[in-house]
């Protein structure tokens, strides 16, 4: 099996924006299946949309990066680890 990468908010950000080309020429050596982002980081990538709303060249940006990511889902598991993680940030 190929590897796979786990992005978090702030490395879609910087892929999304194109401020380190570095990276995008390294997604595009990667298939779809390789790409992951939890739904935490989708719901946070959303969010930043919503506070800018006039924002229409970023959504198409976001949309066009969300459609070569795979989302994974969270179990409860997980989202209980997050709650404890992001206690102590």
């Amino acid at each position: 099996m190929n590897e796979r990468f786990l992005l978090d908010t702030d490395v879609c950000s910087f892929i999304i924006k194109g401020t380190h080309p570095f990276l995008d020429v390294r997604l595009r050596e990667l298939s779809k299946e390789q790409i992951l982002i939890s739904a935490v980081t989708r719901a946070e990538l959303r969010f930043g949309l919503a506070k800018r709303p006039d924002a229409i060249r970023l959504a198409g940006l976001v949309e066009d990066f969300l459609g070569r990511v795979i989302t994974l889902p969270w179990d409860a598991a997980a989202a209980d680890t997050y709650g404890q993680v992001r206690a102590r940030l």
